[in-house]
């Protein structure tokens, strides 16, 4: 994704160094030795002027949500044919969450809430077993009646002892029209659909540049993906060339939640992220670019917070933190929750402070004793936090018109205009 050279446009138009070398000696190697630095400088100042954004975070943080929110807010959605593939997907999804559901109610020996659920049981059980995906009508009725049942909505509640997409309580609720001939994915249903990002996406679109910036057109964005999963993380070195910004995403619900990928060194979910995030904030190949923290998924540590789940359990500090009056009651548990998330990350790049003094001790993170932090060679660096539910179009459109300010603000500062 880098800017081409001289070498690589000679090579491009067929030109060898002998031709090159003999040419330059007449004035028809002298235009094409013109043609060759114009091609490079019109490249590098389109190059320079577009807003490169790398979206990072553990697996399942909503990266490749917001690159379909992206697509949905600026690049006229999905159509018809997108929609159309994507039930597939769906239907997958589904399965893997009532299979999924089904074999944990056997581990947890969960009973039935209702004898005659059996057979549906008994049904999906098959399935998931022999791999089968025979997605018909029969099945869809197996499914609703098994997301009915008392024994396993309890197992569904005991979601945090094991691996459970987020998108099951959304697709289970509606079985009926997913299972319907004529089903046609609204956006809702693609922003909850999911499917493991293997290598790099890229998304470019434009955004009219905000008036209290001089309006004059639209903006280019170049925005890119890269899975989370650890076997992925070698190739994100491929796309940090020329990053103005990353976009750091975290599965705020993962605070209970065990890394399957590190069954033999279990880890907490959202410990790893504060490890990954530390990691890349002292990368060396992105020690100028500005951070943008998405602290994700927003509604589900709502849900589970009201539920009774106590981040303490997993974090032992929370206990002793409070919350500043500016950001909220401190008696509210879940804005007190969200904020001890978000000053934990705060707190991992060890460069300042939490926003405010806490009148209690400070929460501290476990660093990894072999990656300790470097100030880099500039005087600050941008760090910015959103609580943000990327599945929500409205609450990801008001985000990105702040982080969209953000980055503008941040360019007319390295240029000595703020």
């Amino acid at each position: 994704m880098g800017m081409p050279t001289t070498k690589s446009i000679k090579k491009f138009f067929g030109w060898s160094k002998s031709q090159t070398q003999s040419q330059s000696q007449t004035q028809n190697g002298r235009k094409i030795s013109q043609q060759v630095e114009k091609i490079l400088k019109e490249h590098n100042e389109n190059y320079n002027k577009i807003i490169k954004i790398l979206l990072l975070g553990s697996g399942e943080t909503g990266k490749t949500t917001i690159i379909k929110q992206m697509k949905i807010l600026h690049v006229q959605g999905f159509n018809d044919d997108e929609r159309l593939a994507c039930r597939e997907i769906i239907k997958d999804n589904l399965f893997e969450c009532i299979s999924t559901l089904v074999t944990q109610m056997a581990t947890l020996q969960i009973s039935l809430g209702n004898k005659s659920n059996l057979s549906s049981w008994t049904f999906i059980r098959n399935m998931t077993i022999a791999k089968n995906k025979d997605f018909t009508p029969e099945y869809f009725g197996h499914v609703k009646r098994l997301w009915e049942d008392a024994g396993v909505q309890k197992c569904f509640n005991r979601a945090a002892e094991y691996l459970l997409p987020d998108c099951a309580k959304f697709f289970l609720d509606r079985v009926l029209e997913i299972a319907s001939p004529s089903f046609f994915p609204s956006d809702q249903f693609l922003l909850h659909s999911r499917r493991t990002t293997i290598g790099i996406q890229k998304i470019e679109f434009e955004v009219p540049i905000p008036k209290k910036f001089g309006g004059g057109g639209p903006q280019k964005f170049w925005m890119f993906d890269v899975g989370g999963q650890k076997g992925e993380r070698r190739k994100w070195i491929q796309v940090f060339d020329g990053i103005q910004t990353v976009l750091f995403m975290v599965a705020c619900n993962t605070f209970d939640q065990v890394l399957v990928a590190d069954e033999e060194r279990p880890i907490n979910r959202l410990q790893e992220s504060l490890n990954l995030f530390q990691d890349v904030w002292i990368s060396r190949f992105l020690r100028y670019a500005g951070f943008i923290v998405f602290l994700n998924k927003q509604d589900l540590l709502k849900d589970k917070i009201n539920a009774g789940n106590n981040i303490g359990q997993y974090f032992p500090q929370y206990y002793t933190y409070s919350v500043d009056p500016e950001d909220g009651d401190n008696n509210d548990t879940y804005i007190r929750t969200r904020c001890f998330i978000r000053d934990l990350f705060h707190l991992a790049t060890d460069v300042t402070p939490p926003p405010t003094p806490r009148k209690t001790t400070t929460p501290t993170v476990g660093f990894q004793e072999d990656h300790k932090y470097k100030k880099p060679p500039r005087d600050h660096r941008e760090l910015f936090f959103h609580f943000t539910t990327a599945t929500d179009t409205n609450n990801i459109k008001l985000v990105f018109v702040d982080v969209h300010s953000m980055i503008l603000n941040q360019n007319l500062r390295e240029i000595g205009f703020a």
